[in-house]
């Protein structure tokens, strides 16, 4: 330690909006900016679902901030003010080391509420989310949409898609092996909450036959079975192909979703398909059907 300096010493500060903008004054050469992390803290802080979690705001021994633009950036969006921890006099090179533990996932903080199916759970309360504020469709840009882990919580323990994700779990099942089904468990279940809201008989007839054939096994309905054939005849020549624009992580997700869904549409209309069309934006991105 350069003994030419003091020690760090904290305070806890009413972090104003005008406070902020002080602050954000001594940000330095700091990360680029994320706009989707500073609306979910500015949202979180509206609700208040803002928590003092003891992330402290940190200065260096110049005066220079290394940490804590973003909650300077929500607070000022937000208009509110909040209490924070700060720490002031740090060595510069400590920003070289801040934010590299191991971070906490989703299914981490479920587990540890006792809950299980941590992961299909986080994943269909994100899609849930992105349906319900219009991002659902591939052409978005889901690197700007971050959830914070008060707002994520909030979903899991929605009624609807806690029923959403036991009543898939159990249609789920009737793959075997699970391993057939191109589709995760989270994003069937999103399947699931999305027809159901529809018609929730038809919803469960349709995905529980949809898992079915997925592992080879007949149904009684040859329409149904020919356009769930249709669905996975689509999702396994891009997943050999990797033919979707983007392809990977959530815009994969949602194009796998939209096939799904544009099946369901033919399905209701009984309109035997032995193909899935899809419709594409101008910039080549698959197009999420409405449900019918």
């Amino acid at each position: 330690m350069n003994n030419q300096h003091n020690d760090p010493h904290t305070e806890w500060v009413d972090l104003t909006p005008e406070l902020a903008i002080q602050w954000l004054g001594k940000n330095i050469k700091n990360r680029n900016r994320r706009t989707g992390r500073v609306n979910s803290y500015a949202q979180d802080i509206t609700d208040k679902l803002w928590l003092q979690a003891g992330d402290p705001i940190r200065f260096d021994w110049n005066g220079v901030m290394f940490d804590g633009q973003h909650r300077c950036q929500a607070v000022i969006r937000s208009g509110r003010t909040i209490r924070v921890l700060v720490i002031r006099g740090l060595d510069p090179a400590v920003r070289d080391v801040i934010d590299s533990g191991i971070a906490r996932t989703m299914s981490d903080r479920l587990r540890q509420r006792g809950l299980e199916q941590g992961g299909p759970r986080a994943q269909l309360a994100r899609l849930v989310y992105l349906y319900e504020t219009g991002r659902h469709h591939p052409n978005n840009d889901h690197k700007a949409v971050a959830m914070t882990p008060a707002s994520q919580l909030r979903m899991t323990a929605r009624e609807d898609i806690e029923a959403a994700l036991e009543i898939a779990s159990g249609l789920y099942k009737k793959c075997r092996p699970q391993r057939l089904l191109p589709l995760p468990l989270g994003a069937f279940a999103f399947c699931y909450w999305l027809l159901s809201s529809r018609d929730d008989d038809e919803a469960f007839k349709f995905l529980g036959d949809f898992a079915l054939i997925a592992s080879s096994r007949p149904i009684e309905c040859e329409m149904t079975q020919q356009i769930c054939q249709a669905i996975l005849r689509r999702l396994n020549i891009d997943a050999m192909k990797k033919s979707v624009k983007g392809s990977g992580g959530t815009l994969m997700l949602l194009a796998k979703i939209a096939y799904v869904v544009r099946g369901w549409n033919h399905f209701r209309d009984e309109q035997p398909v032995t193909m899935i069309r899809m419709n594409t934006d101008v910039n080549g991105f698959y197009t999420c059907p409405d449900p019918v």
